[in-house]
């Protein structure tokens, strides 16, 4: 019995280290069926990892066909119309990418409310990815028809910050 206890306590003990697949921030990879490409995700999550206070979210998308681009799909808990240009400061040296028509505008009924999200995705080289890692000040502002979005890396456990070291890890492994 003291056996059996022991065995299920490593088990227990073993899954609660694992990482689980619905957290904002997880990255995990696939290999394409048809072509046999490596493809590195990272959930999208919040600046700050809280839900209640940062409209923003930011994902990530690697594919070893393009090892040097990622697509950052950024999202925001609310429709905006007409995604314009973000803007990535990183230790104060900004990069202002373009989302290139690549939009998407999706409504969830959540118990009686419906939450509304709009997300984008925009090319960007996995230098900048590596900077807003290493970086000791990374902000982003969203730009869209229906406003501005403004978010601050923080390190959070299920952040995007701490998702992106993650991402790079695993597509360093690829590259």
């Amino acid at each position: 019995m003291k056996r059996l206890f022991t065995a299920l306590s490593a088990v227990v003990l073993a899954a609660g280290c694992m990482p689980m697949p619905d957290k904002p921030g997880t990255v995990y990879s696939s290999t394409a069926p048809y072509d046999g490409r490596t493809e590195v995700r990272m959930k999208p999550a919040g600046l700050d990892a809280n839900p209640n206070t940062v409209p923003v979210t930011l994902g990530a998308i690697w594919q070893e066909d393009r090892p040097e681009e990622v697509l950052i799909k950024v999202g925001i808990r609310t429709t905006a119309y007409g995604f314009g240009p973000l803007h990535i400061s990183v230790d104060g040296e900004e990069t202002i990418l373009s989302s290139e028509g690549l939009a998407n505008y999706d409504v969830e009924a959540i118990s009686s409310y419906i939450l509304t999200k709009s997300s984008a995705y925009y090319p960007a080289d996995i230098d900048l990815i590596e900077s807003i890692v290493d970086a000791r000040d990374a902000r982003l502002r969203l730009v869209t028809q229906s406003g501005s979005f403004d978010g601050v890396f923080q390190d959070a456990k299920y952040g995007a910050l701490n998702g992106l070291h993650d991402f790079l890890g695993e597509v360093n492994q690829h590259r």
